[in-house]
């Protein structure tokens, strides 16, 4: 932060000067999200062909040009990009949820849940008509909500 208050107090208004980087990371990919999960121990990237990369942050942020490898790489998947990575803040600090929405022409969203120390998925659940893929808990709320209808 030193480093940037620097440049700050030395920096004009006249000019288009940057802040120079003290880390550049090489990407094949635009990424569309970034997040920082497992305790900012891992950055999930997820990029505009749809897949997703975890990086190891210790990797990551240390000064100079670079090319680091990704722990692990999710290729795209149906039905669509990733729209959305939310972190776990809570006592599960692993899990990341990915919210993939159907390009035009497809079916619905889906939500997986991924374990980013594991680089597996955990669980998730797509959104179709039938009442058995509904998650657990819209599920019991249905059939509440249908039992008060009759």
């Amino acid at each position: 932060m030193e480093d940037l208050r620097t440049f700050i107090a030395a920096s004009t208004s006249e000019g288009e000067d940057g802040f120079p980087p003290k880390s550049e990371l090489q990407l094949s990919d635009a990424p569309t999200h970034l997040v920082l999960a497992s305790n900012d121990e891992r950055l999930v990237v997820a990029f505009a062909r749809g897949s997703l990369a975890i990086y190891d942050t210790s990797a990551l942020f240390n000064e100079g040009k670079k090319t680091v490898e990704p722990l692990s790489v999710f290729p795209a998947a149906p039905p669509g990009v990733v729209r959305q990575i939310l972190a776990n803040p809570g006592d599960l600090p692993d899990l990341v949820a990915l919210r993939r929405d159907a390009e035009s022409g497809g079916d619905g969203s889906v939500v997986e849940v991924l374990d980013v120390k594991q680089m597996q998925s955990v669980g998730g659940w797509s959104l179709t008509s039938s009442v058995k893929d509904v998650p657990t808990s819209s599920e019991q709320a249905f059939f509440s909500h249908s039992v008060i209808n009759y």
